[in-house]
């Protein structure tokens, strides 16, 4: 379904692929994924945070100029986004009432 792909360093052109995620069943919907299934994610800072810990791989002045590298792209590409950040992609509208918003989503994922 999805090839994993990450990248050490913004100012990194390639990517190095890390992990190929695949489905063994159809999807299907389920009272436990639609309430109760979370993932957590890490915030940004915390992120950032966890490359200056890295010391058995970096010395403290390159995690900290990485850490200070990966905020700047962040900075950057913030002050970049416009109401345009699709590009070209088409957008399609959702209607305002809620469950028929989404049934149009659901029925997009099950074909």
């Amino acid at each position: 379904m999805f090839r994993m792909m990450t990248r050490e360093d913004p100012e990194d052109e390639d990517f190095a692929y890390i992990a190929d995620i695949r489905l063994t069943s159809n999807l299907k919907r389920s009272k436990f994924g639609d309430e109760r299934l979370f993932f957590r994610h890490e915030t940004f800072s915390r992120d950032t945070a966890n490359i200056k810990r890295h010391r058995n791989r970096y010395t403290h002045k390159e995690a900290k100029a990485k850490a200070k590298r990966w905020q700047d792209a962040v900075e950057r590409i913030n002050k970049n986004i416009t109401e345009n950040i699709w590009g070209d992609t088409p957008i399609n509208p959702l209607p305002e009432d809620r469950d028929e918003a989404q049934q149009i989503i659901m029925d997009g994922i099950i074909e």
